[in-house]
């Protein structure tokens, strides 16, 4: 298993290597030291994902599937409320995606959106959604009408929100289609439909969740803006330090990364070991493999977070900012290669594609779905990069006529 993980990732990430490679050789910016970084940050990646995903396998998919089943199992409104309220919260606080959403946000804004206020509102937004979602597969009803009410919703809330806000809302429910928010969401309705009678029924309620989760992340930031007016959206350009030591820019924050890891995963862990004491009941062998791959997830979050902040984001500015020098063309085909890349190396979206062959007995080829969905987010960037350069501010025109598309 640990093999072909290795493999997965690596072939996963290769791509995104090679294309930062070949920018920092056609268009050299002169910072060796950061494209150091960069390669270091990859290694840490590498190594924090495959520990994660041993983890997700391990420890969180089961402990989601014993959640849906005990959810299901109880029969009562009640209690599928107030799991799916709070299981959808701490999974969305855990995700590592939405953490470094909140500390992009906060860093960019000039602390105007502190990183715990944007955590807090995406997963009480995630979480309420959760428990629709729950609540639609218990009572069967349909996930259009749910979607349609929900982006309806939206549209009319961002009447009233900041364009700037408007976007961090749409970029929050990207993040929360994260390496934990996915697999351990679709094992939690995978875990409450494998219950029911239905096996077609089943079939099409195993999807959605994620769905309706991602409206409601965006619901949450709305909200956020709505009832804080004084929140402002003014970007501060980010400011590469000028620290030479390497290791200390590597390493210096694995300290506490490691504390906000455990304490995102901890409201999770401590869930589990509640219900396991009442409810669950997993024998001893069972319970120590569950504990040990919490264990994985929490230091495999913690050096994925570690890559991303010490190695990915500074090149990631120093790329974008390189490109306005060159001709436009170099900067839509970038664009569009670093968006087809980032989904083709996106664990998650393995994680999905899988459970659709699956489900479907490969009727739907994942690698079909795979390469549909990196292709619509190549030419999604490559309009973002049009819209960022076009004068005023055309994103909601852009997201309303998408939407209504879709």
């Amino acid at each position: 298993m640990i093999k072909q993980k290795s493999k997965e990732i690596a072939w996963s990430l290769l791509p995104i290597a090679l294309l930062v490679s070949l920018i920092q050789l056609f268009f050299p910016s002169g910072e060796v030291a950061q494209y150091l970084r960069f390669l270091a940050g990859l290694l840490f990646v590498f190594i924090g994902l495959l520990l994660f995903l041993i983890g997700v396998d391990n420890g969180l998919t089961p402990a989601g599937e014993a959640f849906g089943q005990a959810v299901a199992r109880s029969n009562r409104v009640w209690v599928v409320v107030l799991f799916g309220l709070l299981l959808g919260f701490l999974i969305s606080f855990a995700e590592p995606s939405v953490t470094i959403l909140a500390l992009q946000v906060q860093q960019m804004t000039g602390g105007s959106i502190a990183t715990f206020t944007m955590l807090f509102y995406v997963s009480i937004g995630v979480g309420v959604f959760v428990m629709i979602g729950l609540i639609r597969i218990l009572y069967n009803i349909p996930l259009w009408i749910l979607l349609l009410s929900s982006y309806v919703l939206i549209f009319i809330l961002c009447l009233f929100v900041d364009d700037g806000l408007v976007a961090i809302a749409f970029d929050a429910s990207g993040a929360t289609t994260g390496i934990l928010s996915v697999p351990f969401i679709l094992s939690l309705s995978g875990g409450i439909t494998s219950l029911k009678k239905k096996s077609k029924s089943a079939e099409k309620d195993s999807f959605g969740m994620i769905a309706l989760a991602s409206a409601g992340a965006i619901i949450g930031v709305l909200i956020l803006a709505i009832t804080s007016p004084f929140i402002f959206v003014e970007v501060v350009q980010e400011t590469i330090s000028p620290t030479s030591n390497f290791f200390v820019l590597m390493l210096g924050q694995i300290p506490s990364l490691l504390l906000e890891s455990f304490l995102s995963i901890l409201p999770l862990l401590l869930l589990f070991l509640l219900l396991q004491f009442f409810i669950l009941h997993f024998r001893s062998k069972t319970l120590r493999k569950i504990l040990f791959g919490f264990g994985f997830a929490w230091m495999g979050l913690t050096l994925f977070l570690n890559g991303v902040q010490a190695g990915f984001m500074s090149i990631g500015l120093t790329i974008g900012t390189i490109l306005l020098g060159y001709p436009l063309i170099f900067l839509y085909i970038v664009s569009f290669l670093l968006g087809f890349m980032s989904i083709i190396a996106e664990p998650a979206v393995y994680v999905l594609t899988q459970k659709v062959e699956k489900v479907t007995s490969g009727y739907v080829n994942k690698r079909l779905v795979l390469h549909a969905l990196a292709i619509g987010v190549g030419f999604s960037l490559v309009l973002n990069a049009l819209r960022i350069l076009l004068p005023g501010n055309v994103l909601s025109s852009i997201l309303f006529i998408g939407y209504l598309l879709a």
